[in-house]
């Protein structure tokens, strides 16, 4: 069997703003941590862990304070490109707002800055 990849952990952040719809001016903005195990040279699954602030756009978040949590699977395209889909779930830690959260993204990865 190939060699067993270390898991790797890393800072994460995200933020979010609707303009319209049903819930047109909302805005998020997280920080968190996250932990990736590789398979192979190309998988990998990620899970992270973020808090922050949450408000507008007639959700009841309490006051505004949120946490999210996400899981992932990824496939490598190249060293720094990668595909990933993930799914995870945000929640109000005061107020009746919770959310189930889906991604598809295209990632580039900035550990290249980061050295050996």
């Amino acid at each position: 069997s190939p060699p067993q990849q270390p898991i790797q952990w890393f800072v994460t952040g995200q933020g979010l703003a609707a303009y319209k719809g049903q819930a047109g001016a909302y805005m998020t903005g997280l920080v968190g941590v996250g932990t990736q195990r590789s398979w192979g040279n190309a998988w990998f699954a990620e899970a992270e862990a973020l808090v922050g602030a949450a408000g507008g756009g007639g959700l009841a978040t309490g006051g505004g304070l949120v946490g999210q949590i996400n899981v992932g699977l990824g496939y490598r395209l190249s060293k720094q490109l990668s595909v990933m889909g993930t799914a995870g779930t945000m929640a109000a830690f005061r107020g009746d707002f919770r959310a189930k959260v889906l991604g598809l993204g295209l990632v580039y990865d900035l550990t290249a800055f980061a050295g050996p």
